[in-house]
């Protein structure tokens, strides 16, 4: 039996150790969550410049730009990681939606932050998230309500004034990252607040 084997067999037929490709379908399962709340096609044009507002309509406003709730220096107090500035995710941020992904040289781990119109979503979000990824646990964040994490604190959801803002640790490594994306939140709950 080869190790792989039988590392899947001890864990229950799931590998011990994410990978990347995991990682990287959980990020878009992460993002598929919020598809559900209604998309419209990208806007392919968005640039991203530190600290500017995404002028995209959210039903009454405009969403704030995800990219200024978080800096590197703030990725790195938390993580220990130095990310590269953040960028929109022009492909998959729209009208409805705003998503901003920080980065190190090497891809992993990343940071995203998602930024949705409509605080009262963090219900519905939390449902879809438990249904597609499992056990859902409440979290404090200050300055946020009904913030919760799930797969491992990879994701965090909360509500935080009129959005509902999702905020994600994506690592390579199976330890639970919770610490590390509610320190992340606490940032971003600030700086939207």
């Amino acid at each position: 039996m080869s190790r792989t084997t039988r590392k899947s067999a001890q864990s229950g037929g799931r590998s011990a150790i994410p990978t990347r490709v995991a990682i990287r379908t959980l990020a878009a399962a992460t993002t598929a969550c919020l598809a559900l709340a209604g998309c419209s096609s990208a806007d392919p044009g968005t640039a991203n410049s530190a600290g500017a507002t995404l002028t995209a309509a959210a039903g009454a406003g405009a969403l704030p730009d995800p990219c200024s709730l978080l800096a590197p220096a703030d990725i790195a107090a938390a993580s220990g990681v130095t990310m590269a500035a953040g960028v929109i995710n022009a492909q998959l941020s729209n009208d409805t939606q705003s998503i901003c992904e920080w980065k190190p040289e090497g891809g992993f781990p990343f940071v995203q932050v998602i930024v949705v119109g409509g605080a009262d979503q963090v219900k519905t979000q939390r449902a879809t998230a438990a249904s597609m990824m499992g056990a859902v646990t409440d979290v404090t964040v200050p300055g946020a309500s009904g913030a919760y994490c799930v797969a491992n604190g990879t994701i965090l959801g909360m509500a935080v004034g009129g959005y509902f803002v999702q905020v994600s640790y994506m690592s390579t490594s199976a330890a639970d990252v919770s610490a590390i994306t509610s320190a992340l939140a606490a940032n971003a709950a600030a700086a939207l607040s």
